[in-house]
């Protein structure tokens, strides 16, 4: 990929999130880089094409960062909490038009996004599971593959528009009460101890958990 490539990517990326899709045209990404628009039909042939490769790029970037956050935390707990805050911080960038715009009017690209981003989700869920379960957090007795795909299927709320469109729950609420409250479901009594005392310590806003 040319570094125009990566640029144009790039900044529709950032454009689509913050705007949702539908009210990005060419033109704005054109003038937003101070090219032409016919620069970026030549590069990418299309809009179709430019949103495939910038849902590439979020992908690729959410892989990076799992992968960062799994080798940089002591234990599973701490992983966990550090997910939590990247997650709440992506999700409060994201405008919700974003999901709703590929959903309704990129049904195809949608599917496939789903099915991309499960998969990542799926791994990275099953490598926390397996070393919560080896380091004594998480009790040994857990299908991890079954919990694996019922977290995994529970995150798509995240792309739901109708769910959060009446502003009764924060994207951040539901994430907070999501991950935590399953992760300490699944938890040994050493593991919820110490889940409790990391969000506590991490998450000074508090996120509406059980106690």
């Amino acid at each position: 990929m040319t570094d125009v490539n990566g640029s144009i990517i790039e900044t529709a990326t950032r454009l689509f999130l913050a705007n949702g899709i539908r009210n990005i045209r060419m033109d704005d990404i054109a003038s937003e880089m101070s090219i032409s628009k016919r620069t970026i039909y030549e590069q990418l042939v299309n809009k179709d094409n430019l949103i495939r490769y910038s849902l590439d790029n979020l992908i690729r970037k959410q892989r990076e960062a799992s992968d960062t956050i799994l080798g940089a935390n002591n234990n599973v707990v701490e992983a966990i909490i550090a997910f939590l805050k990247k997650g709440n911080e992506i999700l409060l960038s994201i405008n919700p038009l974003f999901f709703k715009d590929l959903k309704r009017y990129y049904p195809e690209i949608w599917e496939e996004m789903v099915r991309r981003n499960n998969q990542s989700n799926y791994q990275t869920t099953r490598e926390l599971l397996a070393r919560g379960v080896k380091e004594g957090f998480y009790r040994k007795e857990i299908n991890i593959n079954l919990v694996a795909r019922i977290f995994v299927e529970q995150l798509n709320i995240f792309s739901n528009h109708e769910f959060f469109s009446s502003g009764e729950f924060s994207v951040t609420e539901v994430f907070n009460n999501l991950v935590i409250n399953y992760t300490r479901g699944i938890a040994t009594p050493e593991g919820v101890k110490l889940i409790d005392e990391c969000s506590a310590r991490e998450l000074p806003a508090g996120p509406g958990i059980a106690g």
